[in-house]
């Protein structure tokens, strides 16, 4: 057992704050090993692929909440992962956490404590633990242990994580998610890049006919997508992307390139948008110049929030195009006469944050220059 975990043999009982922020709310002692708390088997198209052998107590303390335990790039993008994260904590704050109920405990697999499924409530838990320190009761988050049958693939396991996201409480699932999950498999060299293939992975292991009926052919048109990015000539379009919030965006920048964002004179903005160019020379470019205190432009970097790579490279290559197009308009509108050129202390584009798995360095510390997005 590793340490991160109590064994219920020396430890069965904790005494959990199930509503976590309120002051007035009591902790209450819990027994995961008490009738009622018996898990099921973790099953995939009515087979069984995981056991249960227990429920043990999970130390919040050991684990933060921006750890990579928490990625599920493949099954779900890390900004909508993010915002589901603080929807959870909103709602653990308001009616707290009642292992008194029917919803299965998040599932960890036994020796490794990675996160088979639960990682929005274990992350949303780990977040309020280090917020509210203080609080008696919130360090631990009751889990079931699970080890993987024998001959388990890692198709499956994939298949499951996605399948878990279709049970309460879980993400909305769109072509969007197995289409990226269909990606990451085939990436990983899990899954053979052929059409067969990718039609008995969709329909046979995945669980996107649980989603979507395909009497409308949404499960075929999920197909030829993956097909069809498979079949591109440039490769780098089936490379899947790291997404997250502008909020997580910022302190990357802090923590990982080392780069301090100020109002206005030091940026980072969404390059997907019609609006987005318009929105950063009203909102940063414009204040920037207006200053009295004036002496450099404004320094940008972009992100993107899209899933595709392709997406991404056109949003973030098209940025400064389409910024330009805006300032030249402003000029003329104002001047009658367009300028021969945008004065070069207007602001200047830094790079863009490494978001394209696979060919950015991700951990870097190093922003990528637009041409070589």
């Amino acid at each position: 057992m590793t340490e991160n975990i109590i064994d219920l043999e020396q430890n069965r009982t904790k005494k959990i704050r199930e509503i976590y922020c309120i002051e007035t709310a009591e902790s209450k002692e819990i027994n995961l090993s008490n009738k009622g708390h018996e898990q099921n088997d973790l099953t995939l198209n009515g087979k069984v692929i995981a056991k249960w052998l227990g429920n043990e107590w999970f130390d919040l303390k050991t684990i933060k909440p921006d750890s990579e335990k928490f990625s599920q790039e493949g099954t779900k993008q890390r900004d909508k992962a993010e915002k589901e994260v603080e929807e959870m904590v909103n709602s653990l704050c308001l009616s707290g956490y009642d292992y008194d109920n029917k919803i299965p405990l998040p599932a960890l697999e036994i020796g490794t404590e990675n996160i088979i499924n639960g990682r929005i409530r274990i992350e949303a838990s780990a977040k309020i633990y280090h917020d509210e320190k203080t609080v008696e009761g919130t360090r631990w988050i009751g889990c079931g242990i699970y080890e993987w049958c024998e001959g388990v693939t890692a198709l499956q396991r994939k298949a499951y994580y996605n399948a878990a996201n279709v049970m309460p409480p879980h993400t909305i699932q769109n072509k969007n998610t197995f289409v990226n999950e269909v990606m990451d498999l085939i990436l990983s060299k899990d899954l053979k890049p052929t059409q067969r293939a990718i039609s008995d992975y969709v329909k046979d292991v995945s669980v996107a006919p649980k989603v979507f009926s395909d009497r409308g052919g949404m499960l075929q048109r999920i197909i030829n997508e993956c097909w069809k990015k498979v079949d591109m000539q440039n490769n780098n379009d089936i490379l899947q992307t790291r997404t997250h919030s502008r909020e997580t965006w910022q302190k990357i920048c802090s923590d990982q390139f080392n780069i301090k964002l100020t109002a206005a004179k030091r940026v980072i903005v969404c390059a997907d948008y019609p609006d987005d160019p318009a929105r950063c020379l009203t909102r940063d470019i414009l204040p920037n110049m207006c200053n009295p205190h004036h002496n450099k432009p404004t320094e940008i970097i972009l992100f993107t929030t899209s899933d595709n790579s392709g997406d991404a490279t056109k949003a973030i290559k098209g940025f400064q195009g389409r910024l330009d197009k805006i300032i030249m308009r402003m000029f003329e509108a104002i001047m009658k006469v367009a300028p021969s050129e945008i004065p070069p202390d207007f602001y200047v584009i830094k790079g863009a944050v490494p978001q394209i798995i696979g060919k950015h360095d991700i951990k870097g510390n190093k922003l990528i220059p637009i041409n070589k997005y």
